[in-house]
């Protein structure tokens, strides 16, 4: 055992993705009455947005990623180098947040890691509550705009594969967007996709 690896068991995810007409359901939700929500909310969009973009990624973004209307980055999963452009709606999410990042001249894009001093040990606790709280959140706005799908901080990753794959957009383009090693990664992505489709 100090020689071989037994690797763990894991059957395949249901990967929920929600429809663009879903998204502007999201897109509706009311922020006046709800702006505890404020961060959950622009993060769900911008990460849509911005190719899918997982959590971990979107809480370590620093403003040294974001040049000249694209998103620079490095993907913490696959160390893939990533490099799109910003489209209206991202750039801004970005903006807002731009103008908070000035006046506390912090980092950090979204302020999730951006306290000074934390060791690399608090800045992942950090993360992982800040996840549950932002998939509590999550299914808290979908209730409450009448989304049936159970929300989570990768359903704004499957769904901008899964909308750019019902438009025709090709599977190696959606997988270099994604930053996915391999084309098979975001095949294995889509394939759970299809009931509509089918249907």
């Amino acid at each position: 055992f100090g020689i071989y690896k037994v690797s763990k068991h894991t059957k395949n995810s249901n990967k929920i993705a929600i429809s663009d007409e879903d998204i502007l359901r999201f897109k509706s939700f009311n922020l006046n009455s709800n702006d505890k929500f404020f961060h959950t909310f622009n993060m769900f969009l911008f990460s849509y947005y911005a190719g899918g973009i997982n959590f971990k990624d979107l809480t370590h973004l620093k403003w040294s990623n974001v040049a000249d209307e694209r998103l620079i980055y490095i993907r913490s999963k696959t160390k893939t180098p990533i490099n799109l452009k910003l489209v209206g709606s991202a750039l801004e999410i970005l903006e807002h947040y731009r103008s908070i990042s000035k006046l506390a001249a912090v980092e950090y894009v979204f302020p999730i890691v951006n306290r000074d001093g934390l060791t690399e040990k608090q800045i992942f606790y950090r993360y992982k509550k800040c996840l549950r709280k932002f998939n509590k959140e999550l299914k808290l706005i979908a209730e409450s705009v009448g989304i049936e799908k159970n929300l989570t901080s990768y359903v704004s990753r499957h769904s901008f594969a899964t909308n750019l794959k019902f438009n025709q957009v090709s599977v190696e383009v959606i997988s270099q967007l994604m930053g996915h090693a391999d084309v098979s990664v975001t095949n294995a992505y889509l394939k759970d996709f299809g009931n509509e489709v089918l249907d």
